[in-house]
């Protein structure tokens, strides 16, 4: 295989420091991260409703979507915390 090496993704150079933002630029990202916070709440309470939905239609204690940190914490699967059950992977669930 011939491939060229590829170019770094940043057209920073080097010896160019990085922008500090300013008192105002932070005080809109804390805003924004305070958002972040919030919907990610949101979301996780949507998650847990839907979890608990999923535990009461199968009879199946504890069942839980099975989140994997090193992908990112991506959601990868199905499972429960006592495993009774196997972790059933997205691939069998999406396909």
């Amino acid at each position: 295989m011939n491939r060229k090496a590829s170019k770094p993704v940043s057209k920073r150079k080097a010896n160019i420091p990085a922008r500090k933002p300013t008192k105002k630029q932070i005080g809109i990202m804390k805003e924004y991260w305070k958002q972040l916070m919030k919907d990610e709440k949101t979301f996780y309470a949507l998650v847990y409703n839907i979890e608990k939905l999923m535990a009461r239609e199968t009879g199946i204690k504890d069942i839980e979507f099975i989140r994997d940190e090193w992908m990112g914490g991506e959601f990868v699967g199905i499972g429960n915390g006592s495993r009774s059950i196997k972790l059933i992977q997205r691939e069998r669930l999406e396909g």
